[in-house]
């Protein structure tokens, strides 16, 4: 009973105490964990470009991981399973990934009076794909959960249409910061300027949850442009809860201003940092982002060519992989990599191999 009440205040109520300020949603592969996961300190890879022909605009760090890049899921042969590159899930299954999702919150600076003690008071939030219109290789399935990082009154993790080109939608979560005194408790709550240390541009963010995504199974029609044939692009959206902040005083607006990505991680230019422009306002129901936040590319390893399979006419680009060094991008990177090292070397041989021999098994 609680929890319906708490929801079904945050939609009808929450919209009124909201106020203006140019919070951050942005998608990124890492969790900030140590080692290759880390945004702080970013592996050397995620500050040479996270797509074909971008180049990093945040050192790196938070935003220069919007593409998650994953392998079809193959019927006839393990290929997409073991601890290859990037494997942050770790699940050993090279067939999924996490697009983890970071708050940021920023001090109100846009009303009279200033917000005090303000807290985010809910995030409703739907992932809108777009497919290429031609599809080969497609994502089998999408599911949403929720972090612990911020302690919520109350979460629904959301539904996958299905089907090629379904959305994710009903992601939602809601905070109701009250106490027994005239002030707002936002104990566990997102507040300005909390969170982890992610670095620039933003410094400290939240990661609110992760939208875990499998590919399907392998389509075997090769042929030139199967990359760009198995490339989807999610922006984000406000749902009916609404995404909201609320203050402790008088303080009061039209709506939470969100800035949903870094730039466009699905053209040639990254740059777009502290956030994308314009910012949707989180009290309209259905505001979206105006570019892309997440490029989600289905892609066979070892298929440096584009074309679906893995053979002899892979072998330069699985060899430029390999003395790339530290200019090695995160596409090679993802293509090259077999034994979850997160470098290209000769001892990547023998999974590339493998990926060649076994390249006519299908699906």
């Amino acid at each position: 009973m609680r929890k319906l009440l708490v929801s079904t205040l945050a939609v009808v109520g929450f919209a009124t105490v909201a106020v203006a300020q140019e919070s951050v949603l942005v998608f990124d592969i890492r969790n900030n964990t140590v080692g290759n996961q880390s945004i702080a300190t970013p592996l050397g890879v995620f500050a040479n470009g996270q797509n074909v022909g971008q180049v990093a605009c945040n050192g790196g760090r938070l935003g220069d991981g919007q593409v998650l890049r994953i392998m079809p899921t193959h019927a006839g042969n393990a290929l997409h399973t073991g601890t290859k590159f990037p494997n942050f899930d770790a699940d050993a299954n090279s067939a999924t990934g996490d697009l983890n999702l970071w708050l940021v919150v920023k001090e109100d600076t846009n009303n009279a009076p200033a917000c005090v003690g303000d807290v985010i008071s809910s995030v409703g939030v739907d992932f809108n794909v777009t497919s290429p219109g031609a599809p080969k290789n497609v994502i089998g399935s999408m599911a949403w959960t929720w972090s612990a990082a911020v302690t919520w009154n109350g979460t629904a993790n959301g539904v996958y249409a299905g089907g090629n080109n379904g959305n994710y939608t009903g992601a939602k979560a809601v905070d109701v910061p009250v106490n027994a005194t005239p002030a707002y408790d936002t104990t566990g709550g997102a507040v300005p300027g909390g969170g982890e240390v992610v670095g620039l541009p933003d410094n400290n963010a939240y990661r609110v949850g992760a939208l875990r995504v499998t590919g399907g199974a392998r389509n075997c029609t090769f042929a030139a442009g199967y990359t760009a044939a198995s490339t989807y692009t999610i922006k984000m959206a406000v749902n009916n809860l609404l995404i909201t902040r609320t203050c402790s005083n008088a303080s009061v607006d039209a709506g939470e201003l969100v800035a949903m990505g870094y730039g466009d991680p699905s053209g040639a230019s990254l740059c777009g940092s502290p956030g994308e422009a314009p910012a949707v306002n989180g009290s309209t129901s259905g505001a979206t982002s105006a570019a892309p936040d997440a490029v989600v590319i289905v892609a066979e390893k070892g298929d440096f060519n584009n074309n679906g399979n893995v053979t002899g006419a892979d072998n330069g680009g699985f060899g430029n992989a390999q003395v790339a060094g530290a200019a090695i991008t995160q596409n090679q990177l993802y293509l090259g990599e077999f034994n979850g090292n997160a470098t290209v070397t000769g001892a990547d041989n023998g999974g590339y191999g493998n990926a060649q021999n076994n390249t006519a098994v299908c699906p």
